[in-house]
């Protein structure tokens, strides 16, 4: 029997990549107890040196001593102390928190100066925070892809979005696109059966990065024609549109096949005979 299973079907693919998608409030550090039990030293522990920040303002946590306190730098200036939130202390740990520290687009640098109460530089921490909302470029995603032409099964197409840094954009940034005719567009079916939209189809349909690693799924509507896919994204660059190209191969799906009938006499019946299995009733 010839068996080419697919791993996973394009609806359980979003689905186990929206289940493991964090909450705004998760990815932003919002729900940790940072203070905890950690053991006395200096550590950067918000955000991640791989953080993809959501919005253009961050939450910055740090440990230290308690009799230390810290400046907290961002691209040369000092970040006000307005927005130093709180310091949570124990006998053997500090830890100062700020919150809402703005962005700007691409890299910014911050540094903390870990000094003694009387000015003393004890330490100097980094942290490069990247914040990517602005997208420049698609890159397709084969891996997670389901490029399936069975009729049943809506084929999907992985891309990462990538700003002018080669970072993956924030979760969110959206974009829009087309596809060759005789392949449709899924966006057009569900929004004219969730909204009941007259003519959706006149539309571009839109996609959405649905995490922090800048992957968007594209669906298209089931289909049994194989062949060559093409999807045409546009982005909005700042005040520019700009226009990628993607080119994927459909392939059908090959499934189990079974035999229903043989009959005696034919070539091959004593063979199969000794190898045949019943059905479960």
């Amino acid at each position: 029997t010839a068996k080419i299973p697919i791993k996973v079907t394009p609806d359980e693919r979003i689905r186990q990549a929206r289940l493991g998608r964090l909450s705004d409030v998760s990815a932003a550090g919002g729900d940790r107890d940072f203070l905890g039990s950690q053991e006395p030293g200096i550590e950067w522990l918000f955000p991640g040196w791989d953080h993809n920040p959501r919005s253009p303002a961050i939450r910055i946590v740090i440990k230290h001593a308690p009799n230390q306190r810290v400046v907290l730098i961002h691209q040369d200036k000092m970040v006000s102390p307005l927005y130093l939130d709180q310091v949570d202390t124990t006998p053997t740990v500090a830890v100062s928190r700020w919150q809402g520290v703005p962005l700007s687009e691409g890299p910014n640098l911050f540094r903390a100066r870990i000094e003694e109460q009387d000015g003393t530089l004890v330490n100097v921490l980094t942290r490069m925070v990247h914040y990517a909302n602005v997208p420049s470029r698609v890159v397709f995603v084969p891996e997670e892809s389901v490029l399936v032409a069975d009729g049943i099964q809506r084929p999907v197409i992985a891309v990462r979005v990538l700003d002018w840094y080669r970072r993956p954009v924030r979760m969110g940034v959206t974009g829009t696109y087309s596809v060759n005719a005789p392949y449709r567009s899924a966006w057009v079916e569900d929004e004219t059966k969730q909204r009941q939209l007259a003519g959706a189809d006149r539309f571009l349909p839109k996609f959405s990065v649905g995490g922090d690693d800048g992957i968007a799924y594209i669906e298209l509507s089931p289909t049994t024609e194989t062949g060559m896919a093409i999807v045409t994204i546009t982005l909005q660059d700042g005040q520019r549109e700009r226009t990628e190209t993607l080119r994927v191969w459909l392939e059908p799906q090959l499934r189990d096949w079974v035999v229903v009938g043989f009959a005696q006499g034919d070539v091959g019946y004593h063979k199969l005979e000794g190898n045949m299995q019943s059905l479960a009733s």
